[in-house]
């Protein structure tokens, strides 16, 4: 996960207490350092690890089961209020 506009949102969110979730193709080792910085939660859609060449033939397939993934995981959460 590299990127100033993902840090640049959840420095300001963090500020308010908004959650920022974070959508990537993959996340590296410093993701430590976007929590610290306001990041919530990352999630990545790259379901193994690939070259970009392989994994970009399957990239719509793969963002669809993160966000099923993310959507169950939110229905479940809210069911239990």
């Amino acid at each position: 996960m590299r990127g100033k506009v993902v840090i640049g949102v959840a420095k300001r969110a963090k500020k308010k207490n908004v959650p920022v979730t974070v959508i990537v193709g993959g996340a590296d080792c410093g993701i430590d350092d976007a929590y610290e910085m306001g990041v919530t939660s990352i999630f990545t859609i790259n379901r193994l690890p690939e070259d970009f060449a392989v994994s970009r033939t399957k990239s719509k397939e793969n963002m669809e089961a993160t966000m099923d993934n993310i959507l169950r995981l939110m229905k479940s959460v809210n069911k239990n209020k």
